[in-house]
């Protein structure tokens, strides 16, 4: 406290010096000086933020000064004590946040007071989390969601999911953050009642909350698989394909068990859940969905193929392509598709066991060369030149020759395209399918991957995108493009399994242009993008 009396007079060098020392030293007998600093601040900026800093400093080494400080009559102190005892959980705070909470007279004040109360995790403030869920302030209704969540308070699980609920109302399209929270707080508290509640939510009619719902499910792992793989008997078309990707991306063999067992008393006949079921063995390799993929090479229709040979490269091994050797060698006809497809997906793996077979490798090399996409037939010219065979060395300068004639889209004119989808597969067939209709291409695997393109991008001239997609998805991505002024004309081709009207007039509010219904051929796609580029 001494050493601060004549503090106004030094002059800036004298004052940064001194705080700089009593810093260094811990001196908390500075305190009481530095709180009067701040309730009376010099006006000097810099100044005044140095003795800011230096007083935080001093109150982390001080708990009792600073619970102390909470009763201080200075705005300023009480919220730097504030953030100070919930950054280091002081115990000591818990009855005097209690009380201030309750005696809070603004939105700010209780904020701030439940925000410290919420680090130091104790029972004793259920009540006072409870009772403010319902807040009419979002950011304090979230906080409270999470805390509740955070201390496992089951008691709180139906109004959590009341909340959850609320956000069904398709009306409302933006997902608010206590929903985000509620979500969360319903994960953490856990346990057989909360994973049930959450996979009865799997098809949310709100996009952003269905996304958060399939995180939370998807972060419990192999627990959820059971709950989850129930209703691919019990639900929906839209729910089944769903819970496919929820299992894939849990990525656990019980879940690609599950798929199978699933598939053999019902057969899976729509295209697109046996799409999802093919992804998803790809995400989750076990020995049972290795044998439905080798059994999926059966299927004829070129997107179905695409997602078989996807997941199959995913899992390669000898045993994989010695399978897919025999299929190829049993059937020419069939042998084609598989080759096309094999192009599409840049299927390098399973190609490196082909290039001992000097007809399957000329026919992979055949539809690479037509792939118009410079990066697949690099990719495969790695493995031929791997091989150091005569045929294998041809084949290579083969694709090399064709690759160098391919002009850059920059120089050919070309339409740029976006296509966004967190489906392997579909990038693949994109990535295949767009130059051969004339357009350069470039692929994204989530919303927030394709915004981060758009931001160091002059504009393209369509972003195609799935709807359903993990960290962002199809909606929030297109709420981003038409509120930033140099995309916000960009055509959106919405593309997607969604089966209900509901789903396509949020999209049509959020500002999509078209859409087009999974599954599609190219010609469909063809057909959008000339109707919406005309």
């Amino acid at each position: 406290m001494d050493a601060l009396t004549d503090f106004r007079g030094l002059d800036f060098l004298e004052q940064i010096t001194l705080l700089r020392d009593i810093e260094a030293k811990a001196d908390v007998t500075a305190i009481p000086g530095l709180c009067d600093l701040i309730a009376a601040p010099l006006g000097d900026q810099s100044v005044d933020l140095a003795v800011i800093n230096v007083l935080q400093a001093l109150f982390a080494h001080d708990e009792t000064q600073t619970v102390a400080g909470l009763a201080s009559p200075s705005p300023a102190v009480r919220r730097l004590c504030l953030r100070t005892v919930g950054r280091n959980e002081f115990a000591a705070a818990l009855p005097v946040l209690l009380d201030m909470a309750a005696r809070a007279c603004t939105s700010e004040d209780l904020q701030e007071t439940l925000s410290a109360l919420s680090r130091l995790r104790h029972t004793a403030s259920l009540a006072l989390f409870r009772k403010h869920l319902d807040h009419p302030d979002p950011l304090i209704s979230a906080l409270c969601a999470e805390t509740l969540g955070a201390l496992a308070d089951a008691e709180s699980l139906s109004r959590l999911a009341a909340l959850v609920d609320a956000a069904e109302i398709i009306s409302g399209d933006n997902c608010p953050v206590t929903v985000f929270k509620a979500v969360g707080a319903v994960a953490a508290i856990g346990g057989e009642l909360a994973l049930s509640y959450l996979v009865t939510k799997i098809h949310h009619k709100n996009p952003t909350a269905r996304r958060a719902i399939h995180e939370a499910i998807i972060a419990t792992g192999p627990a959820a698989v059971p709950r989850v793989a129930r209703l691919l008997g019990e639900g929906d078309l839209d729910e089944k394909i769903l819970s496919a990707n929820i299992l894939g991306f849990i990525g656990h063999k019980s879940g690609a068990e599950a798929l199978v067992t699933a598939q053999d008393l019902e057969e899976f006949t729509h295209p697109n859940l046996r799409f999802a079921v093919y992804e998803a063995l790809g995400r989750a390799p076990s020995l049972k969905g290795l044998v439905f993929l080798l059994d999926g090479l059966a299927e004829t229709d070129p997107m179905l193929l695409l997602a078989v040979i996807t997941a199959l490269e995913a899992n390669a091994n000898p045993g994989v392509a010695r399978k897919l050797m025999e299929a190829m060698q049993a059937d020419p006809a069939k042998a084609g598709l598989v080759a096309r497809a094999m192009a599409d997906a840049a299927a390098v793996r399973l190609f490196a066991a082909l290039v001992s077979e000097p007809a399957l490798a000329e026919l992979v090399v055949a539809e690479a060369e037509t792939s118009c996409d410079p990066e697949t037939m690099a990719a495969f010219v790695q493995v031929l030149e791997g091989a150091q065979t005569p045929q294998a060395t041809a084949l290579a300068h083969r694709l090399r020759t064709a690759s160098a004639v391919a002009s850059p889209p920059e120089e050919t004119g070309q339409r740029r395209i976006l296509a966004v989808d967190d489906s392997k597969a579909m990038l693949a067939f994109y990535r295949s399918a767009l130059p051969g209709l004339g357009f350069a291409a470039t692929t994204a695997e989530n919303g927030q991957a394709a915004w981060d393109i758009l931001e160091t991008s002059d504009p393209f001239d369509c972003i195609v995108a799935d709807m359903n997609m993990p960290v962002m998805d199809g909606i929030e991505l297109t709420r981003l493009v038409r509120g930033d002024m140099a995309h916000a004309d960009t055509p959106i081709l919405m593309a997607t399994t969604e089966s209900t009207g509901e789903q396509v007039d949020l999209a049509l509010r959020a500002g999509v242009t078209g859409f087009l219904k999974k599954p599609f051929t190219t010609e469909a796609l063809s057909a959008e993008l000339s109707r919406l580029l005309s």
